[in-house]
């Protein structure tokens, strides 16, 4: 198999962010904050296996400001766009229809890592067309009916709890031309 590629991505820009705060157990709690991008820089690191194609992103760098909770939450795998985080769906060609891909890390904090699948037989064909990727980040604007503002703040209690959000999501960035080898 080929080496795997590590590049970085630039962010910029600003949005809301839903942050998951467990920094203190005996009191979790969620929010969101309408937050810069200016200064994060994401590590980008593509693999190229049998199973597929694997693009693991964690922050490199992020301002001072910026909590762990936040870079956390920000790549935080949201499946469908049915929960607030990072959504990432890939397309080969320029009129192809976006796919969803695969999650290898549900539930690993700070990391996300997508499986494209795209095997080395289809690394050619796909090379030619072009691999995109669009990352797009979910907020919660609702929960369970309640509207949730830019600045809003809430204890997450124990035990169980409905959770129907209410999302709106905002690009973070498109990779043109995903490199293949």
């Amino acid at each position: 198999m080929a080496p795997a590629q590590v590049t970085e991505r630039k962010l910029s820009g600003s949005y809301v962010l839903t942050v998951d705060d467990w920094t203190d157990p005996d009191k979790p709690r969620m929010y969101n904050r309408r937050v810069s991008l200016d200064g994060v820089v994401l590590k980008e690191e593509i693999r190229y296996r049998q199973t597929g194609v694997y693009v693991t992103y964690t922050v490199k760098e992020a301002p001072t400001d910026w909590a762990e909770a936040m870079k956390s939450s920000l790549l935080y795998p949201n499946r469908e766009g049915k929960w607030h985080g990072l959504y990432i769906e890939y397309r080969i060609g320029q009129e192809g229809e976006w796919l969803p891909v695969g999650h290898e890390n549900w539930g690993k904090f700070g990391e996300n890592t997508v499986i494209l699948p795209i095997f080395p037989s289809e690394y050619e064909k796909a090379k030619e067309q072009g691999v995109t990727l669009r990352m797009t980040e979910y907020y919660g604007t609702a929960l369970n009916g309640e509207p949730t503002g830019e600045d809003w703040t809430m204890d997450i209690p124990a035990g169980s709890m409905t959770w129907n959000f209410d999302l709106a999501g905002q690009e973070l960035a498109t990779v043109e031309e995903l490199p293949l080898p």
